[in-house]
C-alpha cells in the first residue's frame, strides 16, 4: 500500500497479516515487492529496503508492541499474557492471530516491574513477580503475597485447591476456600531460594537452587 504498509491475505481475501511502521517497517509506503528463493519477501519502500520473513513460523514482538524483554507467557480466557521486565501485558489472542487489529499490548495495572512466571492452575492465572505473587482476573491484578521474588508455582500431587510458590527466600502456600484464594503463608522448615519446582510424590517436591544443589522437602 501507499499509506499503511503491507497487507497479506489468503486466496479468499481473508486478512492474515498487516505489517506497517507500528510492527517494524521503517516506512509505510511500499513501491515494489519480490519473493526470494526461500519464499521470503523483500520490500522496496519510499525510503529504504525491508526484509519480511513470511516463510518463518515465528513472529516477532518488540518495543513496537509496547513490550520489552520477555520472561514468560501463557494464554488464558482468550488472551495472550506476556511477563516482561516491565510488567504483565495482554492482547486478545484471536485478533492478534488474525492481524486485523492494533498489535499494541496493554499493561495489567499494578504489575509494573520484573515478572518471572505466569501459570494457569485450576483456572486461576498466577503471576510470580519481584514484588510478590498476584492473581490476574479480568485484566486486573490482586496481590496475594508480598514476599519478594515469586519464581514459580506448583500444584502438589493429589491435592485440590492448593498451590505452592518458590520465592527468593522460602516456600509460600496458597489455599482456595469457598472459591477464593487465601493470602500466602510461609511453609516452615525450608529457607532457601526455590527457583524450580517439580513434583516427586504426594508428600514431597524437588527444588533446584542456583548454586547449592538439589533439595527434596517432605510435607506433613
Amino acid at each position: 500500500t501507499i499509506q499503511d504498509g503491507l497487507i497479506i491475505c489468503d486466496t479468499l481475501g481473508n486478512l492474515i497479516q498487516h505489517i506497517n511502521i507500528d510492527k517494524g517497517l521503517q516506512n509505510n509506503t511500499i513501491l515494489s515487492m519480490q519473493l526470494d528463493q526461500y519464499s521470503n519477501l523483500w520490500l522496496g519502500l519510499d525510503n529504504g529496503i525491508d526484509y519480511v520473513e513470511i516463510n518463518s513460523p515465528l513472529s516477532g514482538l518488540s518495543t513496537y508492541n509496547n513490550i520489552s524483554a520477555g520472561y514468560t507467557a501463557t494464554i488464558h480466557d482468550g488472551k495472550l499474557y506476556l511477563g516482561t521486565n516491565r510488567g504483565v501485558f495482554y492482547h486478545n489472542w484471536d485478533s492478534l492471530n488474525k492481524g486485523n487489529s492494533s498489535q499494541k499490548f496493554k499493561l495489567v495495572p499494578g504489575t509494573q516491574g520484573q515478572v518471572w512466571s505466569l501459570e494457569v492452575i485450576d483456572g486461576t492465572l498466577f503471576c510470580g513477580h519481584n514484588s510478590g505473587v498476584f492473581i490476574i482476573e479480568n485484566n486486573k491484578a490482586q496481590l496475594l503475597s508480598d514476599v519478594q521474588g515469586g519464581w514459580t508455582f506448583i500444584k502438589p500431587k493429589g491435592t485440590r485447591d492448593l498451590v505452592i510458590c518458590g520465592t527468593y527466600t522460602f516456600l509460600v502456600k496458597f489455599e482456595r476456600k469457598n472459591g477464593k484464594w487465601s493470602k500466602g503463608k510461609q511453609i516452615e522448615g525450608f529457607k532457601e531460594s526455590a527457583r524450580y519446582l517439580v513434583n516427586a510424590n504426594q508428600n514431597s517436591i524437588w527444588i533446584t537452587h542456583g548454586y547449592k544443589g538439589v533439595f527434596r522437602p517432605f510435607f506433613n
